[in-house]
């Protein structure tokens, strides 16, 4: 059988790796990969740029939100501030009549602005805002009704004692109305007391003012009736009477109109004797006139 001679070395199989000789290094790039990395790179800043063109939108919206929302609440403050001015006008018992309504304003004014707003968000800040302005002014507006409500209690008894005087001066010839109208007046008072503000010393001397003047206009009033009258009037209540200095000045008048009171009297006495009457008056030698010894009254 014919041999085939071999020349070179023997290569036996592997069954491993091969040498690096086997292995071709290349770039990506050869290949197309740098377009691929670019087109990858300009997808994502496209994404990126979609995020903050979003996230500028929301911003901006959210801007919008709020400047409508304090736009509708500058409206209402200004309706809800005319609504106060009106209000706040308002004294005694008309402020706490009108109080229902005022509410029900506020409530119809926010209630009209918040109609205004379409989107959401921006009512959803407003009905926040609005209905904080909506207490403050409703909290204000109740305090005041309540202090006029008050004061207009205070001012109610204030009057009615000074009615209860008007009565004692227009009863003066019966000393248990006095009393009782006196003592009206004092209780009048201490109902007002309260709503005005008076310490137990204002009080008091208040009470005692109201009596002092009640009983100097029952006196003086008396005296124009009857001085005499009066002057015992003013003798048995003056013990009553705190204030010296009025004390002391109806103590003056009443001196005086009790004068004039004889003095009328003596003259009416002469003139009711008739025509002969100047025939019994006495010419002195000093040229002075006096009055029949006989025909002389005794003021008291």
């Amino acid at each position: 059988m014919p041999q085939i001679p071999a020349f070179g070395p023997t290569v036996m199989p592997t069954t491993g790796a091969g040498d690096d000789y086997q292995r071709v290094d290349t770039n990506p790039a050869a290949f197309g990969g740098g377009i691929a990395q670019a087109i990858s790179g300009f997808g994502g800043d496209l994404g990126k740029a979609g995020g903050m063109l979003a996230d500028h939108a929301m911003a901006l919206q959210t801007m919008d939100n709020e400047r409508d929302a304090l736009s509708a609440t500058n409206a209402a403050t200004d309706k809800i501030s005319d609504a106060w001015n009106k209000f706040a006008s308002l004294n005694g018992s008309d402020a706490q009549t009108a109080l229902p309504a005022f509410k029900a304003g506020l409530q119809q004014i926010h209630s009209d602005t918040a109609g205004t707003l379409t989107n959401p968000e921006a009512r959803m800040r407003f009905e926040r805002e609005g209905r904080a302005l909506m207490q403050r002014f409703t909290m204000a507006a109740s305090t005041r009704a309540a202090d006029e409500q008050r004061r207009s209690w205070g001012a109610a008894n204030i009057s009615a004692a000074t009615m209860a005087g008007g009565q004692a001066v227009l009863f003066r010839n019966q000393p248990e109305v006095i009393d009782q109208q006196i003592s009206t007046g004092v209780a009048r008072l201490a109902d007002a007391a309260g709503p005005n503000g008076w310490d137990p010393s204002t009080l008091k001397l208040k009470q005692q003012q109201f009596s002092d003047e009640t009983l100097g206009k029952v006196i003086m009033a008396a005296a124009v009736d009857n001085p005499l009258q009066a002057k015992a009037l003013f003798d048995q209540r003056v013990g009553q009477i705190a204030d010296g200095d009025m004390a002391a000045k109806l103590a003056a008048h009443l001196k005086t109109q009790v004068m004039a009171y004889g003095a009328r009297q003596s003259t009416d006495a002469i003139l009711g004797q008739g025509p002969g009457a100047a025939a019994r008056m006495i010419t002195t030698e000093a040229g002075k006139s006096k009055v029949d010894p006989k025909m002389a009254l005794t003021i008291a």
